[in-house]
């Protein structure tokens, strides 16, 4: 018998998504495209509800950093903090423990922000954005491969989109940069898709909607997300019409509404926190040149990556992808900008020295297509070797049924995100600290400051928590000042010899309870 680790709720969602995508394969085997895509997309809608729900707590590196600011911005949107108050005078010189956190662009934080306004303070009100964000991307895989070429390859781009395990793995949080990566993709996607629909319509608003979106992108991962401009201006060199700058009228004006979305928020950081702002600039710029916290590698690494991004054979189709989709393009010059901002993607993060493996997964959209265009291929040579309609129609629902399953791999998901394996002593961990810190608020006076928590899991203490925690022991006048202020000190007592300012303070309350090891 079949047994599972994953909840009941978590089976529902996932079987609830697949049901849809099945009713997707059998409206698009009727030609009814737009249901079919509808379907796809509620599907995708369930399987993402269930990502958000793997983990029942905050993922190390980088969710939880991502959760606390976000929390912390309900109240003040414009001050993004990783701690709710400065309770104490400390010398802090990196992201991981500023007191005002620009590590981010801000835009997906806000997100998360509104969203725990409306779900509450939890893993699911941080996830919920993702949610959304990620299904929407299968809308515009399905609209972009429909203008590209027809609506097959929309659906066929879409499906991939809609069972990507990466995708998952963002949602949930599992994966570095999580959120933050998501967002960004939706947003360049967004542009690439507004981009498309205007160099097929020449219809005006969506001139204002590529410079929105390529904003917001900015305004999620920096300058890497004007990419759609590269495209757009690498069209119109090749239009092949006499040059003349009045073509790039367009563009320009898609571009100022750009700067208007995201450079406010730069004046603004630069105007009330010079120094800090600065020096992120200066590390954002320094990934270029140094490989930061050990996220080194080759120039070949992302490319040896794909793998991991879109699947272990995608290596093998993404080429030939390229190759027929300037074969079956409606518009072969317009493939020529559409293929330059992958290259471009690929290029600028394989010359840098910092090597994060979602980085490139923001063209995304793009590779979709190129594998949409493959499995479009493949369907037509199967339609064309089998005489019987029902049959061939058959053998592709099942060979698209198996390359979801195989994309989404719930085996691997249930590895990792259950308590299947004996092995997962990271879940065990993580959900073992958040019962420790949910007991702590329940229990510690109003105020409380909570030190000597187990390496960076003070972060996680204060998003469980109304408390300011830290990593380190205070030192005498750290102590002092607290106690001048009446503030109520609690410190974990496993990790370190107390000092005797500490011993000797009855008021002082101790935490025997003991933490899992993660950092």
């Amino acid at each position: 018998m079949f047994k599972t680790y994953f909840s009941s709720e978590q089976i529902t969602l996932i079987l609830t998504g697949g049901l849809f995508i099945i009713i997707s394969l059998y409206l698009f085997h009727l030609k009814k495209y737009n249901w079919s895509i509808l379907s796809l997309f509620i599907g995708a809608l369930f399987i993402h509800f269930f990502a958000a729900q793997l983990d029942p707590f905050l993922n190390l590196w980088d969710e939880r950093f991502h959760a606390l600011v976000a929390k912390n911005m309900m109240n003040n949107p414009f001050v993004p903090k990783l701690y709710p108050e400065k309770a104490i005078d400390w010398h802090y010189t990196y992201w991981n423990n500023n007191y005002v956190w620009l590590h981010k662009q801000p835009l997906f934080l806000w997100q998360m922000a509104l969203s725990m306004k409306i779900f509450g303070v939890n893993e699911f009100g941080v996830r919920f954005p993702s949610v959304i964000m990620s299904s929407l991307l299968v809308l515009f895989a399905f609209r972009t491969g429909k203008l590209l070429v027809d609506e097959k390859l929309g659906y066929y781009a879409a499906f991939i989109t809609a069972t990507s395990h990466f995708i998952i793995k963002l949602v949930s949080g599992n994966e570095g940069m999580d959120h933050n990566d998501l967002a960004f993709t939706f947003y360049v996607s967004a542009g690439i898709w507004a981009y498309t629909e205007f160099y097929f319509s020449k219809k005006k608003y969506w001139i204002i909607l590529i410079g929105i979106f390529a904003g917001c992108a900015v305004l999620n991962k920096w300058l890497v997300g004007l990419l759609v401009f590269a495209g757009w201006g690498i069209n119109i060199l090749f239009d092949g019409e006499k040059f003349s700058f009045r073509k790039f009228s367009d563009l320009l004006l898609s571009l100022l509404i750009c700067i208007v979305i995201f450079l406010p928020w730069q004046i603004y950081i630069l105007s009330n926190f010079h120094a800090l702002a600065m020096t992120e600039y200066r590390f954002n710029s320094a990934h270029i040149f140094k490989a930061l916290e050990g996220h080194d590698g080759g120039f070949w690494y992302h490319l040896d990556n794909m793998k991991e991004l879109f699947g272990h054979l995608s290596i093998f189709f993404i080429l030939p992808g390229f190759i027929l989709l300037f074969k079956y393009a409606k518009q072969k010059r317009f493939m020529i900008g559409f293929t330059v901002m992958p290259v471009l993607i690929y290029l600028l993060f394989s010359l840098a020295k910092t090597k994060v493996d979602s980085h490139p997964f923001g063209v995304s959209l793009i590779v979709f297509l190129s594998l949409g265009i493959c499995i479009k291929e493949f369907v037509l040579f199967f339609e064309k070797s089998f005489r019987q309609k029902v049959l061939s129609s058959l053998m592709i629902a099942l060979l698209l049924i198996a390359l979801g399953i195989g994309s989404i791999n719930p085996e691997v998901l249930q590895a990792r995100h259950t308590l299947w394996k004996e092995e997962n002593v990271y879940s065990r961990a993580l959900i073992k600290n958040k019962e420790v810190f949910q007991y702590l608020n329940n229990s510690l006076p109003e105020g409380t400051v909570v030190f000597n928590v187990h390496g960076i899991h003070s972060v996680d203490l204060m998003f469980h928590t109304d408390f300011n925690g830290y990593n380190f022991m205070p030192t005498e006048d750290q102590y002092k000042q607290l106690k001048l202020n009446e503030r109520p000190i609690a410190v974990f007592i496993n990790w370190v010899e107390l000092p005797e300012y500490i011993k000797n303070d009855p008021t002082v309350i101790l935490i025997e309870a003991e933490m899992g090891g993660y950092m």
